[in-house]
């Protein structure tokens, strides 16, 4: 990413990221759309932020929940707080 600034110019913005997840367990789920049986896996990772006059490591943990023929159904990240992503629809088409 590139920002510019008047005062100084273009700010080059990198990230990085690092992670190691491993498939924890199945497990029942229910969020906004319904009961699902899940996929749960969780990991730790790193993300790296280099801007023109900073690096700063942010680390965190995160679950991810997947269902079969769906996708990701639900998302639960830590990091300085946390927050999570759940699915609310989907539709899968007719062959």
């Amino acid at each position: 990413m590139d920002f510019s600034s008047p005062d100084s110019g273009a700010i080059q913005v990198t990230n990085d990221r690092q992670a190691q997840f491993t498939s924890e367990k199945f497990s029942q789920i229910t969020v906004p759309t319904g009961d699902f049986e899940t996929l749960e896996i969780s990991g730790l990772y790193t993300v790296t932020t280099d801007v023109t006059f900073a690096t700063r490591d942010f680390n965190g943990t995160e679950t991810l929940w997947f269902a079969e023929g769906v996708g990701l159904v639900k998302d639960f990240v830590e990091q300085d707080g946390s927050y999570f992503i759940e699915l609310v629809d989907y539709f899968i088409p007719e062959r």
